[in-house]
Protein backbone atom coordinates (compact mmCIF):
# COMPACT_ATOMS: atom_id res chain seq x y z
CA UNK A 1 0.00 0.00 0.00
CA UNK A 2 1.19 3.57 -1.03
CA UNK A 3 2.04 6.14 1.65
CA UNK A 4 2.01 9.73 1.32
CA UNK A 5 4.21 11.57 2.56
CA UNK A 6 4.89 15.75 2.20
CA UNK A 7 8.35 17.29 1.76
CA UNK A 8 8.67 20.75 2.64
CA UNK A 9 11.73 22.91 1.45
CA UNK A 10 13.62 24.54 4.29
CA UNK A 11 16.21 25.92 1.96
CA UNK A 12 16.60 27.06 -1.28
CA UNK A 13 17.20 23.57 -2.98
CA UNK A 14 18.51 22.49 -6.12
CA UNK A 15 17.58 19.80 -8.20
CA UNK A 16 19.41 20.31 -11.71
CA UNK A 17 18.17 19.88 -15.44
CA UNK A 18 18.89 20.40 -19.28
CA UNK A 19 21.28 23.62 -19.61
CA UNK A 20 19.20 26.70 -21.44
CA UNK A 21 21.93 28.59 -22.82
CA UNK A 22 19.25 30.61 -24.87
CA UNK A 23 17.81 31.93 -21.52
CA UNK A 24 21.13 32.76 -20.08
CA UNK A 25 20.56 29.85 -17.69
CA UNK A 26 23.07 26.90 -17.69
CA UNK A 27 21.64 25.46 -14.01
CA UNK A 28 17.79 25.46 -14.03
CA UNK A 29 15.87 23.13 -12.09
CA UNK A 30 14.15 19.95 -13.10
CA UNK A 31 10.99 20.96 -14.47
CA UNK A 32 8.51 18.66 -16.59
CA UNK A 33 7.89 19.96 -20.20
CA UNK A 34 4.78 22.04 -18.65
CA UNK A 35 7.00 24.09 -16.36
CA UNK A 36 6.05 21.80 -13.61
CA UNK A 37 9.18 21.96 -10.88
CA UNK A 38 9.88 18.21 -9.39
CA UNK A 39 11.86 16.17 -7.52
CA UNK A 40 12.95 13.03 -9.51
CA UNK A 41 12.34 9.67 -7.47
CA UNK A 42 16.15 8.58 -8.36
CA UNK A 43 17.32 12.07 -6.77
CA UNK A 44 15.28 11.41 -3.78
CA UNK A 45 16.42 7.90 -2.96
CA UNK A 46 19.93 9.09 -4.02
CA UNK A 47 19.97 12.27 -0.80
CA UNK A 48 18.10 9.90 1.39
CA UNK A 49 20.81 6.97 0.95
CA UNK A 50 23.58 9.35 1.74
CA UNK A 51 21.81 10.97 4.60
CA UNK A 52 21.79 6.97 5.83
CA UNK A 53 25.18 6.53 5.27
CA UNK A 54 26.91 9.44 7.08
CA UNK A 55 28.37 9.47 10.08
CA UNK A 56 26.22 11.54 11.90
CA UNK A 57 23.16 9.40 11.37
CA UNK A 58 22.26 6.57 13.90
CA UNK A 59 24.51 3.41 13.54
CA UNK A 60 20.41 1.68 13.59
CA UNK A 61 19.78 3.51 9.63
CA UNK A 62 23.38 2.33 8.18
CA UNK A 63 22.99 -1.55 8.76
CA UNK A 64 19.43 -1.28 7.20
CA UNK A 65 20.89 1.49 3.74
CA UNK A 66 21.13 -2.53 1.45
CA UNK A 67 18.11 -3.39 2.80
CA UNK A 68 15.80 0.08 2.14
CA UNK A 69 17.70 1.24 -1.14
CA UNK A 70 19.45 -1.96 -2.59
CA UNK A 71 23.31 -2.60 -3.09
CA UNK A 72 25.83 -3.69 -6.13
CA UNK A 73 26.43 -6.66 -6.51
CA UNK A 74 28.81 -9.24 -9.09
CA UNK A 75 26.77 -11.25 -11.47
CA UNK A 76 27.89 -14.72 -11.52
CA UNK A 77 28.53 -16.77 -15.17
CA UNK A 78 29.56 -20.21 -15.82
CA UNK A 79 31.68 -21.05 -18.76
CA UNK A 80 31.39 -23.77 -21.23
CA UNK A 81 32.91 -26.42 -18.51
CA UNK A 82 30.10 -25.41 -16.54
CA UNK A 83 32.50 -24.00 -13.92
CA UNK A 84 31.48 -21.30 -12.04
CA UNK A 85 33.47 -17.55 -12.61
CA UNK A 86 33.30 -14.06 -10.68
CA UNK A 87 32.75 -11.17 -12.62
CA UNK A 88 33.95 -8.20 -10.20
CA UNK A 89 36.71 -6.50 -12.15
CA UNK A 90 33.68 -6.17 -15.29
CA UNK A 91 31.90 -3.03 -14.21
CA UNK A 92 29.38 -4.42 -16.53
CA UNK A 93 28.97 -7.45 -15.24
CA UNK A 94 27.99 -5.69 -11.92
CA UNK A 95 24.17 -4.73 -10.98
CA UNK A 96 22.31 -3.48 -8.23
CA UNK A 97 19.50 -4.91 -6.23
CA UNK A 98 16.51 -2.83 -6.16
CA UNK A 99 15.92 -2.55 -2.44
CA UNK A 100 13.14 -2.88 -0.33
CA UNK A 101 11.61 0.33 -0.34
CA UNK A 102 10.41 2.45 -4.15
CA UNK A 103 10.07 5.68 -3.93
CA UNK A 104 7.81 7.90 -6.16
CA UNK A 105 8.30 11.41 -8.21
CA UNK A 106 7.79 14.42 -5.17
CA UNK A 107 5.32 16.70 -7.02
CA UNK A 108 4.30 20.50 -5.97
CA UNK A 109 1.35 21.30 -4.65
CA UNK A 110 1.61 24.71 -2.99
CA UNK A 111 4.63 27.16 -4.57
CA UNK A 112 5.38 30.31 -2.98
CA UNK A 113 5.91 33.48 -4.24
CA UNK A 114 7.78 36.32 -2.00
CA UNK A 115 6.68 39.74 -2.42
CA UNK A 116 8.47 42.38 -0.96
CA UNK A 117 6.43 44.30 2.25
CA UNK A 118 3.74 41.62 1.57
CA UNK A 119 5.21 38.30 2.18
CA UNK A 120 4.42 35.25 0.78
CA UNK A 121 1.54 33.85 -0.99
CA UNK A 122 0.90 29.98 -1.82
CA UNK A 123 0.20 29.17 -5.28
CA UNK A 124 -1.77 26.30 -7.16
CA UNK A 125 -3.66 25.61 -10.37
CA UNK A 126 -6.36 23.31 -10.98
CA UNK A 127 -3.50 20.35 -12.87
CA UNK A 128 -1.71 20.11 -9.92
CA UNK A 129 -5.07 19.81 -7.60
CA UNK A 130 -6.44 16.87 -9.68
CA UNK A 131 -2.91 15.31 -9.45
CA UNK A 132 -2.79 15.28 -5.78
CA UNK A 133 -6.58 14.20 -5.72
CA UNK A 134 -6.12 10.94 -8.43
CA UNK A 135 -2.24 10.40 -6.64
CA UNK A 136 -4.86 10.36 -2.98
CA UNK A 137 -7.45 7.90 -4.20
CA UNK A 138 -10.04 10.84 -5.33
CA UNK A 139 -10.95 10.92 -8.88
CA UNK A 140 -13.71 12.74 -8.53
CA UNK A 141 -12.14 16.26 -8.42
CA UNK A 142 -13.38 18.25 -11.47
CA UNK A 143 -12.45 21.74 -10.46
CA UNK A 144 -11.43 23.14 -13.39
CA UNK A 145 -9.89 26.67 -13.47
CA UNK A 146 -9.99 28.86 -16.58
CA UNK A 147 -7.37 30.70 -18.73
CA UNK A 148 -6.80 34.28 -17.04
CA UNK A 149 -9.49 33.07 -13.89
CA UNK A 150 -7.93 33.17 -10.09
CA UNK A 151 -9.69 31.90 -6.82
CA UNK A 152 -8.96 31.44 -3.50
CA UNK A 153 -10.88 30.51 -0.43
CA UNK A 154 -12.19 34.69 0.95
CA UNK A 155 -15.18 36.16 -0.70
CA UNK A 156 -15.30 37.50 -4.28
CA UNK A 157 -12.79 40.80 -4.55
CA UNK A 158 -12.56 43.39 -7.06
CA UNK A 159 -9.54 44.57 -5.65
CA UNK A 160 -6.37 44.12 -7.70
CA UNK A 161 -3.03 42.12 -6.48
CA UNK A 162 0.13 42.99 -7.34
CA UNK A 163 2.67 40.56 -8.33
CA UNK A 164 5.88 41.82 -9.60
CA UNK A 165 4.93 42.41 -12.99
CA UNK A 166 1.43 40.96 -12.73
CA UNK A 167 -1.78 42.57 -11.73
CA UNK A 168 -4.25 40.24 -10.51
CA UNK A 169 -8.07 41.56 -10.72
CA UNK A 170 -11.02 40.67 -9.89
CA UNK A 171 -10.58 37.58 -7.63
CA UNK A 172 -13.32 34.65 -7.64
CA UNK A 173 -13.98 32.73 -4.48
CA UNK A 174 -13.16 29.12 -4.44
CA UNK A 175 -16.66 27.17 -4.16
CA UNK A 176 -16.11 23.73 -5.23
CA UNK A 177 -17.21 20.40 -2.92
CA UNK A 178 -13.51 19.44 -2.67
CA UNK A 179 -11.16 20.22 0.43
CA UNK A 180 -8.04 22.44 0.07
CA UNK A 181 -5.05 21.00 1.96
CA UNK A 182 -3.34 23.25 4.32
CA UNK A 183 -0.12 21.35 4.74
CA UNK A 184 1.87 24.03 7.41
CA UNK A 185 0.59 26.46 10.54
CA UNK A 186 2.49 29.22 8.21
CA UNK A 187 -0.06 28.73 5.47
CA UNK A 188 -3.04 31.12 5.37
CA UNK A 189 -6.15 30.67 3.31
CA UNK A 190 -6.21 34.20 2.52
CA UNK A 191 -3.17 33.75 1.01
CA UNK A 192 -3.89 30.97 -1.06
CA UNK A 193 -4.44 31.29 -5.06
CA UNK A 194 -5.75 28.94 -7.44
CA UNK A 195 -4.47 29.61 -11.13
CA UNK A 196 -5.22 28.23 -14.64
CA UNK A 197 -2.56 25.31 -15.56
CA UNK A 198 -1.43 27.91 -18.44
CA UNK A 199 -0.02 30.66 -16.05
CA UNK A 200 1.47 28.65 -13.44
CA UNK A 201 4.81 28.65 -15.02
CA UNK A 202 4.62 32.38 -15.07
CA UNK A 203 4.23 32.41 -10.82
CA UNK A 204 7.11 29.62 -10.76
CA UNK A 205 9.39 31.58 -12.60
CA UNK A 206 8.85 34.55 -9.61
CA UNK A 207 8.73 32.01 -6.96
CA UNK A 208 11.99 30.87 -7.32
CA UNK A 209 15.65 31.97 -6.00
CA UNK A 210 17.81 33.09 -8.65
CA UNK A 211 21.85 33.50 -8.02
CA UNK A 212 23.58 35.36 -10.54
CA UNK A 213 27.33 33.89 -11.31
CA UNK A 214 29.87 34.27 -14.02
CA UNK A 215 31.20 31.83 -16.10
CA UNK A 216 35.11 32.34 -16.08
CA UNK A 217 37.08 31.09 -19.00
CA UNK A 218 40.60 28.96 -18.61
CA UNK A 219 43.79 30.70 -20.06
CA UNK A 220 43.42 28.70 -23.21
CA UNK A 221 39.52 29.62 -23.86
CA UNK A 222 40.91 33.29 -22.80
CA UNK A 223 43.71 33.23 -25.91
CA UNK A 224 41.71 31.56 -28.17
CA UNK A 225 38.63 33.49 -27.90
CA UNK A 226 41.05 36.73 -27.61
CA UNK A 227 42.52 35.52 -31.51
CA UNK A 228 38.89 34.93 -32.60
CA UNK A 229 38.00 38.30 -32.22
CA UNK A 230 40.89 40.25 -33.33
CA UNK A 231 39.11 40.69 -36.41
CA UNK A 232 35.54 41.00 -35.07
CA UNK A 233 34.04 44.24 -34.92
CA UNK A 234 31.97 43.41 -32.41
CA UNK A 235 34.94 41.86 -30.43
CA UNK A 236 34.49 44.07 -26.92
CA UNK A 237 30.45 43.31 -27.23
CA UNK A 238 31.55 39.76 -26.94
CA UNK A 239 34.16 40.22 -24.04
CA UNK A 240 31.49 41.72 -22.00
CA UNK A 241 30.89 40.52 -18.45
CA UNK A 242 26.93 40.78 -19.20
CA UNK A 243 27.57 38.21 -21.59
CA UNK A 244 29.50 36.05 -19.22
CA UNK A 245 26.53 36.06 -16.62
CA UNK A 246 24.26 33.27 -16.01
CA UNK A 247 22.16 32.49 -13.06
CA UNK A 248 21.66 29.47 -10.65
CA UNK A 249 17.94 28.36 -10.23
CA UNK A 250 16.17 26.90 -6.54
CA UNK A 251 13.14 26.16 -5.10
CA UNK A 252 12.50 28.31 -2.49
CA UNK A 253 11.96 27.69 0.84
CA UNK A 254 8.17 26.87 1.95
CA UNK A 255 7.51 25.39 -1.41
CA UNK A 256 5.34 22.16 -0.63
CA UNK A 257 5.53 18.93 -2.30
CA UNK A 258 4.60 15.63 -2.33
CA UNK A 259 5.53 12.00 -3.03
CA UNK A 260 4.33 8.34 -2.24
CA UNK A 261 6.33 5.12 -0.99
CA UNK A 262 5.71 1.43 -0.97
CA UNK A 263 7.67 -1.21 0.01
CA UNK A 264 8.39 -3.81 -3.31
CA UNK A 265 7.34 -7.29 -3.72
CA UNK A 266 10.13 -9.94 -2.21
CA UNK A 267 9.44 -12.64 -5.38
CA UNK A 268 10.16 -9.51 -7.27
CA UNK A 269 13.53 -9.13 -6.06
CA UNK A 270 14.07 -12.86 -5.98
CA UNK A 271 13.48 -12.96 -10.12
CA UNK A 272 15.80 -9.92 -10.18
CA UNK A 273 19.05 -11.03 -8.72
CA UNK A 274 21.46 -13.76 -8.71
CA UNK A 275 20.62 -16.94 -5.69
CA UNK A 276 23.74 -15.99 -3.97
CA UNK A 277 23.16 -11.90 -3.91
CA UNK A 278 19.61 -11.66 -3.17
CA UNK A 279 18.56 -9.12 -0.98
CA UNK A 280 17.12 -9.01 2.63
CA UNK A 281 13.66 -7.71 2.17
CA UNK A 282 12.46 -8.10 5.85
CA UNK A 283 12.45 -4.53 6.69
CA UNK A 284 11.56 -2.97 10.16
CA UNK A 285 8.86 -0.48 8.60
CA UNK A 286 8.88 1.87 12.12
CA UNK A 287 12.97 2.27 11.78
CA UNK A 288 12.19 3.04 8.22
CA UNK A 289 9.65 5.67 8.93
CA UNK A 290 11.44 7.33 11.80
CA UNK A 291 14.08 7.68 9.39
CA UNK A 292 12.14 9.43 7.03
CA UNK A 293 10.67 11.61 8.77
CA UNK A 294 12.63 13.99 9.52
CA UNK A 295 15.09 16.83 8.14
CA UNK A 296 17.64 15.92 5.22
CA UNK A 297 19.15 17.44 2.54
CA UNK A 298 18.18 17.48 -0.76
CA UNK A 299 20.16 18.52 -3.61
CA UNK A 300 22.16 21.87 -2.06
CA UNK A 301 24.38 23.94 -3.85
CA UNK A 302 27.44 25.87 -1.81
CA UNK A 303 26.16 29.25 -3.25
CA UNK A 304 22.32 29.03 -3.02
CA UNK A 305 21.96 26.72 0.28
CA UNK A 306 22.49 23.42 1.34
CA UNK A 307 18.83 22.19 0.30
CA UNK A 308 17.51 21.44 3.53
CA UNK A 309 13.92 20.04 3.71
CA UNK A 310 11.22 18.47 6.29
CA UNK A 311 9.15 14.98 5.67
CA UNK A 312 6.33 14.20 6.96
CA UNK A 313 3.32 12.56 7.15
CA UNK A 314 -0.31 13.52 5.35
CA UNK A 315 -1.68 15.92 7.35
CA UNK A 316 -5.71 16.18 8.21
CA UNK A 317 -6.10 19.73 7.96
CA UNK A 318 -7.40 21.66 4.92
CA UNK A 319 -9.98 24.11 4.15
CA UNK A 320 -13.74 23.54 3.70
CA UNK A 321 -16.47 25.85 2.34
CA UNK A 322 -18.44 25.88 5.51
CA UNK A 323 -18.96 28.25 8.66
CA UNK A 324 -15.81 26.57 10.36
CA UNK A 325 -13.96 29.44 12.12
CA UNK A 326 -10.78 30.15 10.92
CA UNK A 327 -9.07 28.98 14.51
CA UNK A 328 -10.53 25.76 13.62
CA UNK A 329 -9.17 25.71 9.83
CA UNK A 330 -5.74 27.07 10.75
CA UNK A 331 -5.18 24.27 13.87
CA UNK A 332 -1.57 23.33 14.02
CA UNK A 333 -0.71 19.81 13.64
CA UNK A 334 1.96 18.14 16.68
CA UNK A 335 3.52 16.81 13.26
CA UNK A 336 4.16 20.07 11.39
CA UNK A 337 6.95 22.28 12.17
CA UNK A 338 5.58 25.70 13.82
CA UNK A 339 6.75 28.86 11.69
CA UNK A 340 5.76 32.27 12.17
CA UNK A 341 3.01 33.49 10.33
CA UNK A 342 3.58 35.90 7.23
CA UNK A 343 3.16 39.51 7.71
CA UNK A 344 -0.19 41.01 7.36
CA UNK A 345 -0.54 43.18 4.09
CA UNK A 346 0.42 46.59 4.69
CA UNK A 347 -3.08 48.59 2.90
Amino acid sequence: MKQLEWLVCRDPVHIGGADSDSRGNRNPIYRLPDGTPVIPGSSLKGALREHAEEYRVSEEYRVSVDSWFGKEVSRETKDNSGKTENTDNDYEETQTTPGAIALGWAFPLWFPVNILGHGNWWITCSGWLKRYHQLNGDSSFAFTCERDDVYWMQEKSSKPLYFRWLKISEIKQYTASQDLPIITSEMDKSRCLIVSDDRIKLFVDMGLVRQPRVNLKSREEYWNDLEKNESNENSEENNSLVKNLFSVEALPPGAIFYFTWTTRNSRYAQDFTAEKARNNFAIDTDRWVKFLRDEHYVGGLWSIGYGRVSIFQEEKTTTKNDNKSDKQLNKKSANSPQLNPPPKIIK
